[in-house]
């Protein structure tokens, strides 16, 4: 009997902390959001909340007194265990930049852009104007326009013309492109597409804030 009450005990507690996370998790939904190219795990909709809520004071008040403490609280641990897997994880992070390779821009691009002042696309439209359909495509796979944005920097010269950036640690990150230029005589086209998390600063400034003022706005 003694052993029995301790059990009985350690399922009200276990029984009361469940059930004040899944109140704590209604609390915090919020509306799933468009679907976007960076998966992220689901919000708990608010009837499964609701319904793990009722279910374990059902279990509690109705049906599992009848049993040992102990297939009580396995039966709870289950529960909490299988929500934990589906809605527990952390969402997939965004990349704060990346080089998106093998996507070549329109011929609007070198007109545009130079090695030096890219142009900075921050909706899909925009993309359209400077990249075909299949590279669009692509592109579009790799980017959540409402978390990040497009640089897109294109000249011609050397074909030995090379760009990279550095990323500082900085609080909050900056980003910095290097243009080295080539030794050939030769003129050859040359592109960079980078996709940049709208956190990071270019020239001390969030590089959404950078369209207004890039090489294609008008």
């Amino acid at each position: 009997m003694l052993h029995d009450q301790r059990g009985d005990d350690i399922w009200r507690v276990a029984n009361g902390s469940a059930r004040w996370i899944a109140a704590a998790a209604y609390q915090s939904y919020s509306p799933p959001q468009k679907k976007s190219a960076t998966p992220a795990m689901p919000t708990p909709p608010v009837n499964t909340v609701w319904f793990t809520i009722l279910t374990l004071d059902f279990i509690n008040r109705n049906t599992l007194p009848k049993f040992p403490a102990m297939l009580r609280l396995t039966v709870l641990f289950l529960t909490v265990f299988t929500l934990n897997a589906v809605y527990g994880q952390d969402p997939v992070p965004v990349p704060q930049i990346k080089e998106i390779k093998q996507i070549t821009p329109k011929e609007l691009a070198f007109r545009d852009a130079t090695r030096t002042k890219p142009v900075v696309i921050a909706d899909k439209k925009t993309a359209t104007n400077y990249f075909e359909k299949k590279d669009l495509a692509k592109l579009l796979k790799s980017v959540d326009l409402k978390k990040q944005v497009i640089f897109v920097f294109a000249w011609r010269g050397s074909g030995q013309d090379e760009m990279s950036f550095t990323l500082k640690k900085s609080k909050p990150p900056q980003v910095e492109f290097e243009y080295r230029p080539g030794r050939t005589r030769d003129l050859r086209p040359h592109s960079k597409v980078y996709v940049i998390s709208n956190n990071v600063l270019w020239n001390g400034k969030p590089v959404r804030a950078s369209i207004r003022n890039s090489a294609g706005s008008k």
